[in-house]
């Protein structure tokens, strides 16, 4: 792993912690963010998303950039930074945009993911924080030998944290989808695991990568599920299940804007057209916007 790419990635960690203190401490009434997984691989995919990353912040700059796990496509190894992140996402490391990170399971092949925790300053293996009115849970869902990483420790934690916040919206953000339609399908220990406490203390959106496609679930419970594993490949497939609310197979954000009481979530794709748009108010189901 190269120093150079530890330092540099480094330097966009710190402002993104110190971006995330701040704008709690002035308990801001707006936050805008956006969501990608899947990004780690050199394809022309990438490179436009990227460039359209950029481009969305330079519009209306945004709090943080949630990463949704297989930052390297490969096997999570450092020394392949460069050449799978940072050559492809550079417009989005030379904007300086705030990086949040998950890991994937392509991450932990290599020490347990150890490589990317540090590279992207990840300060656990699930972690919180909170950016004025949204509260944010990163969790891992990866596997180890003797099952899911998702275990009653990481669930006490996620309990916890959730009863603790005052924030009004929830966001829990991972690599492995509860509900998805294609290639890998929905991921049934995830959602055994997780949706109880999605409804329990009523998390509002529940963000995962994994399959490489866009899709938004229906309102489940108190939740809508987003999968955006669109950050350099695409699938191609077009398939729907009855959980589906809007199916997209090609590269794209997510992009959230959340105030006290309302939070409109569009799929943005790689030219700058809007495929998908939700509305989610506070204590009612989310609807097209």
């Amino acid at each position: 792993m190269g120093v150079v790419a530890i330092l540099t990635l480094l330097v966009f960690a710190v402002a993104f912690w110190a971006t995330a203190s701040t704008r709690d401490a002035l308990h801001a009434p707006q936050v805008r963010f956006a969501a990608v997984g899947d990004t780690g691989r050199d394809t022309p995919t990438a490179r436009s998303v990227a460039e359209r990353i950029a481009a969305v912040h330079r519009e209306t700059p945004l709090d943080t950039l949630l990463l949704l796990g297989d930052l390297d496509q490969d096997d999570g190894n450092g020394d392949d930074y460069e050449a799978n992140f940072a050559t492809p996402y550079r417009p989005v490391l030379d904007a300086e945009i705030p990086l949040a990170a998950a890991l994937g399971n392509h991450d932990v092949h290599t020490r347990e993911g150890a490589d990317m925790m540090q590279l992207f300053e990840m300060p656990g293996r699930y972690y919180d924080f909170r950016i004025g009115p949204v509260a944010f849970f990163a969790l891992d869902t990866t596997a180890e030998d003797d099952g899911t990483r998702l275990d009653n420790t990481q669930l006490s934690w996620l309990r916890s944290k959730l009863e603790a916040t005052s924030a009004p919206w929830r966001v829990l953000f991972m690599h492995h989808p509860s509900y998805s339609t294609t290639d890998h399908s929905s991921q049934p220990e995830v959602r055994r695991a997780l949706e109880p406490i999605v409804n329990e203390y009523g998390v509002q959106l529940v963000l995962s990568g994994h399959d490489h496609q866009y899709e938004r679930s229906k309102q489940i419970g108190s939740a809508v599920y987003v999968v955006a594993g669109t950050g350099c490949c695409v699938d191609g497939k077009d398939e729907r299940s009855d959980h589906t609310a809007h199916f997209e197979s090609t590269g794209g954000i997510v992009v959230v804007e959340a105030s006290t009481t309302r939070m409109v979530l569009r799929f943005v794709d790689a030219e700058g057209g809007v495929r998908d748009s939700a509305e989610i108010r506070q204590g009612e189901k989310s609807g097209a916007a």
